[in-house]
């Protein structure tokens, strides 16, 4: 569903949409919500698994890397880095 910035506003003043953190009227555009991350990623390895199956279960502790972000110097995520 697709909702425009009246809409989000009334979903949020309603509690049908609820955000850990209040949003600033700025965050909310005509038809999106632009999100605030924290300062925390975690992406994948590169590796030359194909395919994870979870039903045999994933350490994902050696698949993925940790990433804390300093605010100074930022963060980018790359292409196909799957942040």
């Amino acid at each position: 569903m697709i909702l425009c910035d009246k809409d989000i506003k009334k979903a949020i003043k309603d509690g049908d949409l609820i955000f850990r953190e209040k949003l600033n009227s700025e965050q909310i555009e005509a038809a999106s919500i632009d999100l605030k991350l924290g300062p925390i990623f975690k992406t994948f390895k590169h590796t030359s698994e194909s395919v994870l199956d979870l039903k045999k279960g994933v350490d994902f502790s050696k698949i993925m890397d940790t990433e804390i972000v300093d605010k100074k110097k930022g963060f980018i995520l790359h292409p196909n880095r799957f942040g």
